[in-house]
This record gives structure tokens, sequence and C-alpha cells, in this order.
């Protein structure tokens, strides 16, 4: 069992080819809900949060690479994150409802 998100888990992928998960949720902390990186090579261990969205995240999926996370949220944005920094590269705009997605 992980631990580490403090409210009800919305969304779990996994990269198509590291040992990594990416989690989604309801978490309220500092009023953003959460993205959380975690590593199964070695520690088990979330290794990054991602913070940015307002709104729970409604979906998570990696881009083809690999080397990015997009989320979408009832915030009505879409974000992209880098997995090695977890720095949120570009948020979409525009949407009139909250967003979902798949690739």
């Amino acid at each position: 069992m992980i631990s580490g998100h403090r409210a009800p888990v919305t969304r779990v992928i996994f990269h198509p080819v590291f040992s990594i998960m990416v989690s989604a949720s309801e978490d309220a902390t500092i009023k953003d809900m959460s993205i959380k990186l975690w590593d199964f090579q070695q520690s088990y261990e979330c290794v990054r949060t991602m913070l940015g969205h307002d709104h729970n995240v409604s979906s998570v999926a990696f881009m083809p690479a690999g080397d990015f996370v997009v989320s979408a949220s009832r915030d009505k944005t879409v974000k992209m994150w880098e997995v090695a920094t977890g720095y949120c590269v570009k948020t979409f705009v525009g949407h009139r409802d909250w967003v979902r997605m798949q690739f």
C-alpha cells in the first residue's frame, strides 16, 4: 500500500516504459489539487508533487513519449507537466465546463 494523498484518489496511470506511476486526487493542499509521481524502481515513494489545479483533477495521462504528464480538471483547464522536474510548462484555458482527456 502506498500513502500520500489526503483525499480520494481519482486517477492512477503507469508510465509506458519506466517504473513510475502518476496519481491524482481531490487533495485540497494550499487550495490546489495534487498530482503525485511515484517511483517503483527503488523507493516506492512519492518523488514529486505537482500543484496547480483549482478543482478536482478529472484525468491524467502520459504523453506518448512519456516525458510529460497532461492533466485535466474541473477548474476548466488542461495542464502539461514535465515528468523530470514536475514543472507545469503550459496551461490550456478556454473551456466552458470541466475537462477530461485521454491519449
